[in-house]
């Protein structure tokens, strides 16, 4: 009896062969006197697995209308675990079979318990509101009795994910100021969710995904996730953008999907706070086969919906960018405001709220798009009250007043002609290219992270003259080889920082210590 069954395990879904095996096997079952347990486990197991699904519909479905009776005496616990798990799919397609099951079962479906819907604010309104110079932010858990022109980090504790093997990076890190909880997450690993002591809270796969940006919504501590598909995926979709529900009881299960057939890559993707937004960084392949780079606003009330896989458009697009977005920041206290950097490396600030076009170009003179402060492509963007940093591959990180962000030039820079404290020797700041630079949640004010392709370093924009300090933190070699970050954040309650190895899955804690 079972035998017809556990054959499906490896069954494609066709039609005609599934409903010759559920022919097959409720035959069996009127001529056998063979207890209906097994086969009730078997279709259970199927029905959990999305691409068996339909060949275990109808195969129950055949079994309930040739020998109902006996699928009726089946161990009452299995059975009850049976209807559990069908009354728990929604996908419309098995509707109709699985009402025709309940009823000639005689039973009502159950319906599961919804979580509680996500609380997400009305999309950002048209009309237009003034840029506005944000509120200066006072640092949680700032340091005391550290001289900021000493200060440097120090790596105190390393933690890796126990159910991870071998291989793979973790590219990406987001942090939830609510649940106290590190994200992260790289190619060919899961997303992990880590406790703030380097505890795994959760692990989520995505397999077949290369995650390229993760972030927190914190008003809903939704996780979000974007990513390549490594290969495409059988749809041909070759970028993703998930959803995932961190609130209290949720298990962070993923409530939301935008797959665009169009979307070539996604390179990052933001929360918008105090909005019901998310931001994106595409590239799109148009009809004549050209290619437009874009950032693309959702409305999560389009998108967070139990079992939703969706193709919705944005309900915005801004197009000012030549070459790739590659990264984004909103501005804190300014609803719909964010950041743009790209590889055509300019550094652009957008209001949603005023249509597509960018309401500023910092470090380019006006009416001259070929001069720009950076030379080569923007890695990165941080802003802590009125300071926003941005990072480029041309070995420079630059720091830029809010309050007058008409100027052409930033008010400090720090450049590859610095000179940095590199454990006691003075030296030229050769730092390959600035990777990643965290200046929210820093204990010091106006002391930044930033991570290089030479290291780690910290640099201090209080004054003209950025003053900058190497970390201690080797490669665990004995070379005193300097660790190379793939990002970096800051936790506002505790002052520590959370680094991303650039060449293994495993997370670095740094506290700031006294060079």
């Amino acid at each position: 009896m079972s035998s017809l069954i556990l054959s499906l395990n490896t069954a494609t879904w066709q039609p005609g062969l599934v409903l010759g095996h559920g022919d097959a096997f409720t035959s069996r079952k009127n001529t056998a006197d063979d207890d209906a347990t097994g086969a009730v486990q078997t279709i259970e197991k199927l029905l959990k697995n999305s691409e068996k699904r339909a060949a275990a519909v109808t195969v129950l479905g055949k079994t309930v209308e040739r020998c109902k009776d006996k699928v009726a005496a089946a161990n009452p616990a299995m059975l009850a675990s049976l209807f559990s798990v069908l009354d728990s799919i929604t996908d419309k397609q098995f509707e109709y079979d699985i009402d025709w099951i309940n009823n000639n079962m005689q039973r009502t479906r159950t319906p599961a318990a919804a979580p509680a819907p996500v609380a997400v604010p009305q999309p950002i309104p048209v009309a237009a509101a003034p840029l506005q110079a944000p509120p200066a932010a006072a640092p949680a858990g700032a340091l005391s009795g550290i001289d900021r022109s000493r200060a440097k980090l120090h790596v105190t504790k390393t933690f890796q994910n126990p159910a991870l093997g071998p291989g793979g990076t973790f590219f990406t890190l987001g942090w939830d100021p609510k649940a106290l909880r590190l994200v992260s997450g790289g190619k060919e690993v899961p997303i992990t969710v880590w406790e703030q002591d380097g505890t795994v809270h959760k692990t989520i796969d995505c397999s077949g995904t290369y995650v390229c940006c993760v972030d927190v919504e914190t008003m809903n501590q939704l996780v979000l996730m974007c990513g390549i598909f490594e290969p495409p995926s059988p749809e041909g979709y070759k970028s993703r953008i998930a959803i995932y529900d961190g609130r209290p009881g949720q298990n962070y299960n993923q409530i939301g999907e935008i797959k665009r057939p169009e979307v070539e890559m996604t390179a990052v993707v933001r929360a918008l706070p105090d909005t019901a937004n998310i931001i994106a960084g595409e590239t799109i392949r148009l009809m004549n086969n050209a290619y437009q780079e874009q950032i693309g606003l959702y409305d999560l009330n389009n998108t967070v919906k139990p079992g939703s896989t969706t193709s919705a458009s944005p309900v915005a697009t801004f197009n000012d960018h030549k070459q790739l977005v590659t990264c984004l920041t909103p501005l804190p206290g300014q609803t719909g405001v964010f950041v743009s950097g790209s590889r055509d490396f300019t550094v652009k600030i957008w209001d949603a709220r005023t249509g597509p076009t960018a309401v500023a170009t910092l470090g380019v003179p006006q009416g001259d798009f070929t001069a720009t402060t950076h030379l080569e492509m923007v890695t990165c963007l941080d802003v802590a009250g009125d300071l926003l940093l941005s990072g480029s591959i041309d070995q420079s990180i630059a720091a830029w007043d809010l309050r007058a962000v008409g100027h052409t030039k930033p008010m400090a820079v720090a450049g590859a002609t610095s000179i940095a404290n590199y454990h006691g020797q003075q030296m030229q700041w050769q730092n390959g290219g600035i990777l990643k630079a965290s200046l929210d949640g820093s204990p010091i004010d106006k002391l930044a992270a930033v991570a290089t392709v030479q290291g780690l370093f910290t640099v201090d924009f209080s004054t003209a003259t950025p003053l900058i300090n190497a970390a201690h933190a080797f490669d665990a070699n004995g070379s005193n080889t300097p660790k190379q970050y793939s990002d970096i954040k800051w936790s506002s309650q505790t002052g520590w920082l959370y680094a991303s190895a650039g060449d293994r899955a495993a997370v670095d804690l740094l506290e700031i210590t006294q060079a």
